[in-house]
């Protein structure tokens, strides 16, 4: 039976900080639903994505997700930079600008479109489940440019180097060696990446791009060299 992350009652809104890819003086939230009749309603917070202005203002930025999770605002752009879980498969990367519709409940991933649905950039062939995304910001020396995104049922991390590449190529899986969903993927100053599961913190390093467990405020010695080999 496939894991995916809990259920979220339908009155019940999930509200993150989207990574901005530049700096930027505005907040954002998401929402989550199952329900597709509230994810159409302009006045329900269901299926959607929001922005938040400096003076707390609150503005619909798009509508017609079912659960968006990981949220990247490409300022340079001016837009947005999200995944949503589909509901049988059908999990998708989409590019999202102000007043999209993305389809649910009427369509979603492969799916025939309809008529004024923006469709994804990305679907998967299998149910990934995504969850958190970051936007590389140039300091890792592999992970040069393209975002991250973090998988739940198939426990590993996808780069996706250009999201402006079409025909859309396969986001590159990075991490075969975690035995949990994996919820979320940060970038220190430095450039190294890390990610966290539900029970354990790892590292990302660049040598064969393998995870490495580490506790809070210790450094695994010598483990670079070591060419990051498995859990530790």
């Amino acid at each position: 039976m496939t894991r995916r992350p809990p259920a979220v009652p339908h009155r019940l809104n999930i509200t993150a900080a989207i990574r901005a890819s530049a700096p930027t003086a505005r907040s954002w939230s998401e929402s989550a639903t199952s329900s597709g009749i509230k994810s159409l309603r302009i006045l329900q917070n269901a299926g959607k994505i929001f922005l938040i202005h400096p003076n707390g203002q609150l503005e619909q930025f798009a509508r017609g997700f079912r659960n968006p999770f990981g949220v990247v605002w490409e300022a340079a752009n001016q837009r947005v930079i999200s995944t949503d879980n589909g509901d049988v498969g059908n999990d998708e990367i989409n590019i999202v600008h102000a007043g999209d519709f993305c389809g649910w409940p009427y369509t979603e991933g492969t799916k025939p479109p309809v008529a004024g649905a923006v469709p994804p950039v990305y679907t998967f062939p299998m149910t990934v489940a995504p969850t958190g995304m970051l936007a590389l910001s140039g300091r890792n020396a592999i992970l040069l440019r393209g975002y991250l995104i973090c998988s739940f049922v198939t426990k590993t991390i996808y780069w996706v180097q250009d999201i402006d590449a079409r025909p859309f190529p396969d986001p590159i899986p990075l991490v075969n060696n975690v035995s949990d969903g994996i919820i979320d993927v940060a970038e220190a100053p430095d450039g190294e990446i890390l990610f966290v599961t539900g029970n354990a913190i790892y590292k990302l390093f660049p040598i064969r791009l393998r995870a490495v467990r580490t506790e809070p405020g210790v450094r695994k010695a010598g483990a670079r060299r070591r060419a990051a080999g498995g859990n530790r």
